[in-house]
């Protein structure tokens, strides 16, 4: 289920806007269907502040990063893709 008070989330567009500054908490999970390598990481304001990898020879496969971050208000957070195929589509909750 999706956390969202404050509502600094847009589900439109993947993005996270800070409302206030603090330490706030993120964690994704991404699955990879194409048996592809992939580097994805959370990125505050253009910088990866963690990352994961996937690297399946399987059909499928499925991997988490968590991060723990100071935010300033009004910067930005989202999941981007750093090597590898482009992310297809992100579900929001």
């Amino acid at each position: 289920e999706l956390l969202n008070e404050g509502e600094g989330y847009d589900i439109t567009t993947g993005v996270f806007t800070a409302p206030t500054a603090g330490l706030y908490m993120f964690t994704v999970h991404m699955c990879n269907y194409y048996s592809r390598y992939i580097q994805y990481g959370i990125v505050v304001e253009d910088n990866v502040v963690a990352s994961s990898m996937q690297n399946d020879s399987t059909d499928r496969s499925c991997s988490s990063v968590n991060t723990v971050v100071r935010v300033n208000k009004g910067e930005r957070v989202y999941v981007k893709c750093t090597v590898g195929s482009l992310i297809q589509r992100i579900v929001n909750d």
